[in-house]
């Protein structure tokens, strides 16, 4: 079995959140379209995303660093051997740690991204949204799952919030909402 289809499993046996199988082409079409060399994940779980991404870049033969953030301390330790049990030219790095902590603490290390794919807690998007921008390089594409958020009407409500800021910032362009999955925002930077 190959390791996606088993963390895959992994995920549904530990009830962690995953992306759907639609959501995972879209990943790999985006990466593939894209080839980002800097990679970006926000909200690891146990790594499933994270290895799909990079599963995508290693089919395009270019170099790429994908850096992923976990708060989760539990989850982030099924990510870390996860990883470990992945081939790959470049290693996926995990960070485990509050997201806005990293975010500023990239900012303030003047790292660049030209890939972000936002998959961590809701009710954050819109307080990311700032920080993520000023990480995003020019061309940089944002990627934000679960904008519907149909099971939960009062985290759609903030999740609302986030893409009206993300249209109205003056940074970014052709923001638009795909109906994949649950939701995605999708954004480049100007």
């Amino acid at each position: 079995m190959n390791l996606i289809k088993k963390v895959k499993i992994q995920s549904i046996d530990l009830g962690v959140p995953l992306i759907r199988d639609d959501m995972a082409e879209f990943l790999r079409t985006q990466i593939k379209e894209h080839k980002p060399q800097h990679i970006l994940e926000i909200g690891t779980g146990i790594g499933y995303s994270a290895i799909v991404m990079a599963s995508a870049m290693n089919e395009t033969g270019f170099d790429y660093e994908l850096i992923t953030v976990e708060k989760n301390e539990e989850r982030a330790k099924h990510a870390a051997g996860n990883f470990c049990g992945y081939s790959h030219k470049y290693d996926i790095k995990l960070v485990v740690g509050d997201a806005k902590d990293f975010l500023k603490s990239a900012i303030e290390k003047k790292w660049v991204f030209d890939f972000i794919f936002l998959d961590g807690p809701k009710a954050q998007y819109v307080n990311y949204l700032e920080d993520i921008v000023t990480l995003m390089s020019s061309g940089g594409i944002l990627v934000a799952d679960n904008i519907y958020c149909k099971a939960n009407p009062k985290l759609a409500e903030k999740l609302k919030k986030f893409v009206e800021a993300a249209k109205a910032h003056k940074d970014l362009k052709d923001v638009r909402i795909e109906n994949i999955a649950d939701g995605v925002l999708i954004a480049t930077k100007k």
